[in-house]
């Protein structure tokens, strides 16, 4: 029996340390559509380090998050941006596992863009209980300005 519960514990204790241990950001990347597609593009930043995109485009935000491994945890909205429309959706992905790939879709309506004058999209990782929707940790890893083109 003792062997069976070392068994059943080794994955939840896996990911990030321990399941008290906060999620962190491995990596980044921006996608001028939909990543693999095959008119999708990788959006690099530019050499000032900000990023530069085009109004009336769907982007999509792709972020790979070492975890805790908890069933009953998420991970809440990633990419976050100043000119979004509010939203009272709970957009929490499961953990699925110790390491996991969350994308988010990004849009540049020319709409949503001309009623912010400061573009910005920051990268953070929030973890959530599913149950009760209470945060248990979050960081801010990067934030990027944003230059807009036609």
């Amino acid at each position: 029996m003792t062997a069976l519960l070392v068994v059943l514990l080794l994955p939840v204790a896996g990911g990030c340390g321990s399941p008290s241990d906060p999620p962190t950001l491995e990596s980044f990347e921006i996608w001028d559509g939909a990543p693999g597609s095959v008119s999708s593009r990788r959006v690099d930043p530019e050499t000032d380090g900000s990023i530069a995109l085009r109004l009336d485009r769907l982007y999509t935000g792709r972020a790979l998050i070492r975890t805790s491994a908890r069933v009953d945890w998420c991970i809440y909205r990633v990419f976050s941006y100043t000119w979004s429309q509010p939203s009272r959706s709970f957009n929490c992905t499961p953990e699925t596992g110790e390491r996991m790939v969350v994308d988010e879709t990004l849009s540049t309506a020319r709409s949503d863009v001309s009623q912010v004058a400061d573009h910005r999209i920051t990268i953070s990782v929030a973890e959530y209980d599913v149950g009760s929707r209470s945060e248990l940790s979050r960081y801010t890893s990067r934030v990027l300005t944003v230059v807009f083109t036609e």
